[in-house]
């Protein structure tokens, strides 16, 4: 997966994840970036 792509698709999901749920903890969203990256490492 090209790098450019990784990271806009993080910013997209960064964007949305602020702009739909408000309510959700930031650390939510370090735990599950840190997830996504640990599983695309080992696939």
């Amino acid at each position: 997966m090209p790098l450019f792509t990784r990271k806009g698709f993080f910013i997209a999901c960064y964007l949305t994840n602020n702009r739909m749920h408000h309510s959700v903890k930031s650390s939510d969203w370090v735990s599950w970036s840190h997830q996504y990256l640990t599983n695309e490492r080992q696939a």
